[in-house]
Order: C-alpha cells, then structure tokens, then sequence
C-alpha cells in the first residue's frame, strides 16, 4: 500500500526536512521555559500588587478606657456567659467582649468559675 506523499505532509506538519535530509520539529505553542517564565511574572505582580492595594484602610474606634470595676461573689448557677449578658449594658461592651476582659482582669485561665467566689467586672465608658 503506498501512501500519498500529500498525506504524509498533511500528518506532519510540525516535522520538516532541512538540506542535509534531517528532520526539524517545529513547536506549536509556548515552550516549557516560557510557562514558567510566564507563571513567575504573574506571581511576582500577584505578590507586589497585594503589597501596594492589599492593605485595608480600616477606621479604629477610640479604645474604651475602665473607669471602674464591680465585684461581684458569684451565686450557685452563675456562668461567665450568663454574667457577661447581665453586665454587658453597664460595661458598654458586648457579651464576648465582657466575657474575655473579665478573665483578663481577673486571671483566668478558663472561663470556669466557682460560687462563692469574688470576681471583678470591668466598667468601660
């Protein structure tokens, strides 16, 4: 069976013959070399574009300064939660917050509490 020399042509045409009768392939396309250039580039302007526009603006409220703190003796079935919702209003924070300034101040290590015990809770104004 013999093949048409048009279609051999036709099956490679990426593949040419150069005076010496030797085969050249000709590359469709971008090279290896290129990706990876071409990948780095986009990285490096990713990087020093987050850098320049990356930072956000944000407005900081002025910091809430203690004027004063309530001691309280905890009763059977307190929580720090429970304690952190009922004083929330006269510190001005929210329940979260209150909660965390009130082991801050009193040195907790965890917000288990005990009844009986003293605990201090921060007013901010």
């Amino acid at each position: 069976m013999m093949v048409q020399s048009s279609n051999c042509q036709n099956l490679y045409k990426d593949k040419t013959m150069t005076s010496k009768n030797t085969l050249v392939h000709h590359r469709k396309g971008i090279t290896r070399g290129q990706a990876i250039v071409t990948l780095l580039l986009i990285i490096v302007s990713f990087a020093a574009g987050s850098m320049i526009f990356g930072k956000e603006k944000v407005a900081i409220a002025a910091p809430h300064t203690q004027q004063a703190a309530l001691v309280i003796t905890i009763q059977p079935g307190d929580t720090l939660w429970s304690i952190a919702q009922a004083y929330q209003q006269e510190s001005g924070l929210s329940a979260r917050e209150l909660m965390d300034e009130i082991m801050k101040q009193n040195q907790l290590d965890s917000p288990m509490i005990y009844a009986g015990n003293n605990l201090a809770i921060p007013v901010y104004r």
